[in-house]
């Protein structure tokens, strides 16, 4: 496609990567490519939290049980708590570390991982609970205010 482009100097991706463009293409073709690298940083590192919390506090079940006329919703199906519980962060770049400051205050154990391509290939997506400190999972603290 980008062989079609022959008038073409630059090619910018509205957004972090740039793994979608043909680079090797691009480059044959004599074309500059570029991305914005603090695309929506903020905005998508707190519909991560917005995304989380929905389903922690299992907000899209209790709506659905509720609109049916449910009121006693989490007898069978409890909420738990946030506060002094772990949470996973895999993909340990720009939006992750952002997650990471939002979630300070809220006296979580975080663990966090630059790369799920490593935990697929040592086979510990899967793994028990102490396979964590084996995949390269980095204890980040318990985030205090």
């Amino acid at each position: 496609m980008i062989r079609q482009f022959r008038r073409a100097k630059g090619i910018v991706r509205y957004g972090i990567g740039i793994d979608n463009v043909d680079l090797a293409a691009a480059t044959a073709a004599g074309i500059i490519v570029g991305h914005v690298p603090s695309y929506c940083l903020d905005e998508v590192s707190t519909h991560a939290i917005a995304m989380l919390l929905a389903c922690i506090r299992k907000l899209f079940s209790t709506n659905e049980r509720m609109r049916k006329g449910q009121w006693d919703v989490h007898r069978d199906d409890p909420v738990f708590r946030v506060a002094g519980k772990t949470l996973g962060l895999v993909g340990f770049g720009q939006i992750g570390k952002r997650v990471a400051r939002k979630l300070a205050g809220w006296d979580l154990r975080l663990l966090a991982k630059r790369s799920l391509r490593r935990i697929r290939a040592r086979g510990a997506i899967r793994g028990p609970p102490d396979a964590l400190p084996r995949i390269g999972f980095h204890f980040l603290g318990t985030l205090r205010s």
